[in-house]
């Protein structure tokens, strides 16, 4: 428009007759079409690169999730043995250097569970045999003494010594006994210094 009145139209064309015949005949051409499928190959194969070195990257960390989940389940009270995977100790890998100090770790606690327990059922063991060791002198002190206590007006000098001479004898047993229980809470508690020697 000059001086208000129409002198002209102005056109655009964004896609005409000539740039859609080229992109005809471009998208009718085989080079194109493969170099369509050869992006979309290359394309598959990065994101399959990709995750294959995300899997070879994330597989230590995976396997080290997957013992600490069987311990975690498994714990230290079943008869099966504890099957973890074994580590490179010699391995640069962070990962790998901390799955054998948790496969170290997960060993030593185990085999000390194991030693406690054991231990847990030698004690009851011992404490039921020095009960029975003990009721039985014991028994036999009550009962000298007992006798003589009841029977003491009717019993000769010589038949009195000997309930007396019977019931020490059997104190002197649960002494003896006693002593040798506060020798090994002493031996048990890990103060003891051992001398070797030699002998024949």
């Amino acid at each position: 428009v000059e001086d208000g009145q129409l002198s002209g139209y102005l056109y655009v064309i964004i896609g005409g007759e000539i740039v859609d015949s080229i992109t005809q005949r471009v998208e009718g051409s085989v080079i194109y079409q493969w170099l369509m499928w050869g992006l979309l190959a290359g394309l598959l194969l990065t994101l399959l690169i990709t995750l294959s070195a995300l899997a070879l990257a994330t597989g230590p960390l995976r396997r080290l999730a997957r013992d600490v989940r069987r311990f975690q389940q498994q714990g230290f009270d079943k008869d099966e043995d504890l099957q973890l995977s074994h580590w490179d100790p010699d391995s640069k890998n962070e990962i790998c250097q901390l799955g054998h100090a948790f496969e170290s770790m997960a060993e030593q606690l185990t085999e000390q569970y194991q030693k406690v327990k054991s231990l847990d059922e030698l004690r009851r063991e011992l404490i039921s045999h020095v009960s029975h060791d003990l009721r039985t002198p014991l028994a036999s002190l009550l009962g000298y003494l007992e006798t003589w206590q009841i029977k003491q007006q009717d019993l000769d000098p010589k038949q009195s010594e000997e309930l007396i001479q019977i019931a020490h004898k059997n104190a002197k047993k649960i002494s003896k006994l006693v002593e040798q229980l506060f020798e090994l809470a002493h031996l048990d508690s890990g103060d003891v210094q051992i001398h070797y020697e030699s002998v024949p």
